[in-house]
């Protein structure tokens, strides 16, 4: 498929903003836990750590890709990243205590109880299969795609015409909207398969995709269902 851009993990930037909250409250939650009370952004150690662990967290979220595919993952898989992404931000955490020579100072059980709470937050709202609130939000996400914001057009025989169709309906992350079929191994033109009209054969193809607006094409070989 022929793509004019993507927005690539910006495109998540709801789930980064709720991840980045689960972390401060995690964080907040923590320092209280193992003092008592007080609020840890009026000490300069644990300010610069918030700091710190925000900026660390949206880094692990970019270089490792912890957010790809957020919409499709399963439990189990959800719970892999979960686990990978808050044990990178605990590790990159205790190296800048190492690097700055602060560890001392700092309250170790601070520090993991952050990461154990961030974990459990991060899970709670990233699972697909509970009722929290991102498996509310990525049903609404979804309810939306149907909506499709970008033309696309579907290459591809007469006989997968149908279940390619169908695939991309209920696969739709990329909130597309299905502009037209070309069939190649047949003139159907002016005819619709599964609710999508068929725009254009092999012949007349090129000049179809010259005189119309399409914003990607997809192409599907005879020997290939996505």
């Amino acid at each position: 498929m022929y793509k004019k851009g993507s927005k690539g993990w910006l495109k998540h930037f709801d789930f980064i903003l709720l991840d980045m909250i689960c972390l401060q409250i995690a964080f907040l939650l923590a320092y209280v836990i193992r003092h008592d009370s007080g609020s840890p952004y009026i000490v300069p150690l644990y300010r610069n750590m918030a700091i710190f662990m925000e900026l660390l967290d949206i880094i692990v979220m970019f270089f490792y890709e912890t957010l790809s595919n957020v919409l499709k993952r399963g439990y189990f898989r959800e719970f892999a990243v979960t686990v990978k992404h808050v044990l990178l931000v605990e590790l990159f955490s205790v190296l800048y205590l190492f690097t700055m020579q602060e560890g001392q100072a700092y309250s170790r059980t601070a520090l993991y109880l952050t990461g154990v709470i961030y974990g459990c937050l991060v899970e709670a709202y990233a699972s697909e299969n509970n009722a929290r609130m991102t498996a509310i939000w990525k049903k609404i996400l979804r309810s939306r795609m149907s909506e499709g914001n970008r033309s696309l057009l579907v290459v591809t025989t007469k006989d997968m015409a149908e279940q390619v169709v169908h695939n991309i309906r209920e696969n739709n992350y990329e909130r597309f909207a299905l502009s037209g079929l070309v069939i190649i191994d047949d003139d159907l033109c002016g005819t619709k398969i599964a609710g999508v009209p068929v725009v254009a054969n092999e012949e007349n193809a090129a000049a179809y995709v010259c005189r119309e607006w399409i914003d990607e094409g997809f192409v599907i070989p005879a020997t290939d269902v996505p």
